[in-house]
């Protein structure tokens, strides 16, 4: 099931979300979703800028749990933000060697609009 995330969410995300800082702001703004397991609990989210890109939303994260993935969430999670936003074209952007990342979007027919070099220098 997938739901707008809650402050409470955050604490259960946090310790498998790579992503820097917090998703409190993303809470706040009703710009985070969450995907929870059959137990209830959250496994997944993907969240967007509170602004848009171009004219257009952009999704900033998109995080499955390592031991729920392959399982079709990513793909729900971007599906569901397609629905919210039907009709509009999605900006979202990985890095170049995010494999798993660039399969989904080319399984989705997301088509590549550009590329920036050297923005994450880790």
């Amino acid at each position: 099931m997938i739901r707008l995330g809650t402050f409470a969410d955050i604490s259960v995300l946090d310790p498998f979300d790579p992503f820097g800082g917090s998703r409190e702001e993303e809470v706040s703004g009703k710009r985070l979703h969450v995907f929870q397991s059959d137990e209830g609990k959250p496994i997944a989210y993907i969240s967007t800028a509170g602004y848009k890109f171009h004219g257009y939303p952009y999704v900033t994260f998109l995080l499955v749990h390592p031991e729920y993935r392959r399982r079709g969430i990513a793909t729900k999670l971007l599906g569901h933000i397609e629905a919210i936003h039907a009709g509009e074209r999605i900006f979202i952007s990985t890095e170049s060697d995010n494999e798993e990342m660039l399969a989904l979007l080319s399984r989705q027919q997301y088509q590549h609009s550009g590329s920036l070099a050297g923005l994450n220098l880790d």
